[in-house]
């Protein structure tokens, strides 16, 4: 669990991500291999979208997939080793590729169950670009195979990797869709301030909510639509458990984004 610290700092860095949970049930083979990974202190993926000159994205196959399965590159950063250097490393090793780490695009904290006992998994998920154009994986160990895919064939990529009905593959299956609607939807926080009053009154007016006193109102936009606002007491500086979400953006992971972002904006954060 080495990351967690370390989020404050990496999303300083890369950027605020879309944060949502998510349970999957595993196969019994999968859930032992997750807890021989948890036994070496490691509770997370680093997820690379990796984007080429021409617009498609790199995708590797693992020697025990099903034929024609591919999912987005990912693993694990080294204790003590820098998340950016770790990403590299991992990208080079899956797929032979130099790539410049770009955004934080996307956190899922997810709960990996089976037969009634859980591990607690967090997959990283940022967007990379290269130059290179070849893919040639260097942990052939690991990897059978690295190609390019373009948007379409990541979105039927996702559904194969779902209809495995491997809870593995298919927890990549729904973290590829995310992900990619992630990186689509660029996701805005901030601090309101004058400018943003008629935009919060309109939001507020349109879920039948009422503003209450003076409050500090933090807003969370994917592009230019409000589709979250969190109200804090300017005097206290605590929340007032007033929490707005757009039911639009319902397990898009934009409420505890906000949250994210107002802890490390005011370091105590909301209780």
């Amino acid at each position: 669990m080495h990351l967690r610290p370390q989020l404050s700092s990496i999303r300083s860095r890369f950027g605020y991500p879309y944060h949502k949970r998510a349970i999957q049930e595993f196969s019994e083979p999968g859930f032992r291999l997750v807890q021989k990974t948890i036994q070496k202190d490691r509770f997370h993926d680093v997820t690379l979208l990796i984007e080429g000159l021409d617009g498609r994205f790199a995708l590797m196959s693992k020697h025990n997939y099903p034929p024609g399965i591919f999912r987005s590159p990912s693993g694990g950063v080294e204790p003590g080793e820098d998340i950016a250097a770790g990403a590299l490393r991992e990208a080079r090793e899956e797929t032979g590729l130099n790539i410049h780490l770009k955004k934080f695009i996307a956190h899922i904290s997810l709960t990996i169950t089976f037969k009634g006992d859980s591990i607690p998994w967090d997959s990283y998920i940022f967007y990379a670009t290269t130059q290179d154009r070849d893919l040639r994986p260097t942990d052939l160990k690991e990897v059978r195979e690295a190609v390019w895919a373009t948007v379409e064939e990541i979105r039927e990529m996702a559904e194969k990797l779902r209809a495995t009905r491997d809870g593995g593959l298919v927890y990549r299956g729904n973290l590829t869709d995310f992900s990619m609607w992630a990186l689509r939807n660029e996701l805005v926080l901030k601090c309101s301030d004058p400018s943003d009053f008629n935009s919060i009154e309109n939001f507020l007016k349109r879920l039948n909510r009422t503003s209450e006193g003076q409050n500090e109102w933090w807003i969370a936009r994917v592009g230019s639509e409000t589709a979250a606002l969190l109200a804090r007491h300017p005097q206290t500086k605590t929340e007032k458990a007033n929490l707005i979400f757009d039911p639009a953006f319902q397990d898009r992971g934009i409420e505890e984004a906000l949250i994210d972002y107002v802890q490390d904006q005011t370091q105590t954060g909301p209780h």
